[in-house]
């Protein structure tokens, strides 16, 4: 999927179908150069280059050689360079993020409407359906944001530098505010598509790239072999990480019990 950070300039057109949101837009914003990361970064210069490595192989990042001059060339004023940081979670791999508040993108930018399942949501379908045994999955899909592609005319909104070399996402980065949202639009429309299929009772809800599908206790198998083959056929099982099956699963911190 291809999208434009049209909402730094203008806000992008409302689907009709999520909630709308006050835009907080700051007119004034100033798009910066930043030169140097998050102490985190330099903090393990091997781990961050690894970082970089893996993202450059995978093809979300590129260098500019050219640095600034480069990126003024190619993007002119579209161009602003945020601050690269590590994350070092207990149980979980370090992973390398951007931080584009400092470069001003973030309070730029124009999201104006916005829709996701909360536990309501799902009070909601349980109690409608008492008496039935369910049973759930959770599952998310692995590096979700950059399974969406930038636009190439406003990559340079997503510049970052790291020991005096520049480099540009390809794709939606981990730490931008508009990652969630492009890919939000991308899973909602995998998610209709896949309700096309299941022509069994169930519910499902995403929360950005977290999952939740749940079936009657005697469809469970039925339809978790569907979802997951319409899954595969479209190119999306490869990427689906901690999948849990059960009455009881978690759901963005969120402990959901269904029998």
């Amino acid at each position: 999927m291809r999208c434009p950070l049209e909402f730094l300039t203008t806000p992008i057109p409302p689907s009709g179908v999520w909630d709308p949101i006050e835009v907080e837009h700051d007119t004034e914003q100033t798009l910066l150069i930043h030169r140097e990361p998050w102490g985190s970064a330099p903090k393990s210069p091997e781990l961050t280059w690894s970082l970089i490595e893996k993202d450059l192989k995978a093809g979300h990042l590129f260098e500019l050689l050219g640095g600034e001059e480069e990126a003024r060339a190619l993007w002119r004023t579209k161009v602003a360079a945020g601050k690269f940081g590590v994350v070092c979670a207990e149980g979980r791999k370090p992973r390398l993020i951007g931080d584009g508040t400092v470069s001003g993108t973030k309070a730029a930018s124009q999201i104006s409407e916005v829709r996701l399942p909360n536990l309501e949501s799902v009070q909601r379908f349980v109690s409608a359906n008492s008496g039935t045994s369910w049973t759930a999955w959770t599952w998310d899909v692995r590096g979700a944001h950059k399974l969406v592609k930038v636009a190439r005319d406003e990559q340079g909104f997503q510049c970052f530098t790291f020991q005096g070399r520049w480099f540009v996402y390809r794709c939606c980065y981990f730490g931008a505010r508009w990652s969630a949202f492009w890919f939000s639009r991308a899973g909602s429309f995998i998610l209709r598509l896949l309700h096309r299929f299941f022509y069994i009772a169930h519910a499902a809800f995403l929360y950005v790239d977290d999952c939740f599908l749940s079936a009657t206790q005697s469809r469970r198998i039925t339809l978790g072999l569907l979802w997951y083959h319409v899954s595969l056929r479209i190119g999306c099982a490869s990427v689906l990480g901690k999948i849990i099956v059960g009455p009881k699963v978690h759901l963005v911190g969120m402990a959901v019990r269904l029998a």
